[in-house]
């Protein structure tokens, strides 16, 4: 999952993200949120909880004036990637996870989990009582990782996805649940010292 030249975070999105954030979003789903659904959720939403996992390496000198500037400069080149993203909304003691992705060459390595255990976590820190969430129902994969970290179906939304008036499952987690605080906290635990992972999202002050 992780490689050793490059660094790992999890923290709030940024305008800076979005043109990364829009690329995947279009290969992701059949009706993409637009740059300017993201900036609004990320600058007006006073609910709106958006979080990035993403890389940074460290690239070797260029060649030529390149390396030459570098050298002078003391300057180092490095490569920012959005690995994963996902967006929480809160509302008093509820909780809606309103996306979720990754990119698609860093698909099937935990990234999206990472997101989604994020975001549960920072629901916990929120003060919050219980997550919801839809999911297309022939979307199989998704809803297996919901239900590996607790969620259940609570019932069907018809016709939900009007790009093909496909349905919806309604799925939630209740997170009063005595032992489930203590369950994700190991669990996040592991993940972030595994990767050696800098934490600026959960437990954070979200930017004005």
């Amino acid at each position: 999952m992780a490689q050793t030249d490059s660094s790992y975070r999890i923290r709030y999105m940024r305008p800076s993200d979005l043109a990364q954030v829009s690329w995947i979003e279009a290969r992701s789903f059949n009706t993409p949120w637009s740059a300017a659904t993201y900036l609004r959720e990320m600058t007006h939403s006073h609910y709106s909880h958006m979080v990035v996992v993403d890389s940074t390496r460290r690239l070797p000198p260029g060649n030529g004036w390149q390396s030459l500037w570098q050298s002078i400069t003391r300057q180092q080149r490095y490569n920012h990637v959005v690995l994963a993203y996902g967006g929480l909304w809160h509302f008093g003691d509820e909780a809606h996870i309103s996306t979720i992705a990754s990119h698609p060459d860093f698909r099937g390595q935990g990234w999206g989990e990472l997101a989604l255990a994020a975001m549960l976590r920072r629901a916990l820190t929120l003060g919050v009582q219980h997550v919801v969430l839809e999911v297309r129902v022939s979307n199989t994969s998704a809803q297996a990782l919901y239900r590996k970290h607790g969620f259940t179906v609570h019932g069907i939304k018809e016709g939900y996805y009007f790009d093909n008036d496909e349905d919806a499952y309604d799925m939630r987690l209740v997170l009063a649940q005595s032992a489930r605080p203590l369950t994700f906290e190991v669990s996040y635990r592991t993940h972030c010292d595994r990767l050696n992972l800098t934490d600026q999202y959960t437990s954070g002050t979200r930017p004005v």
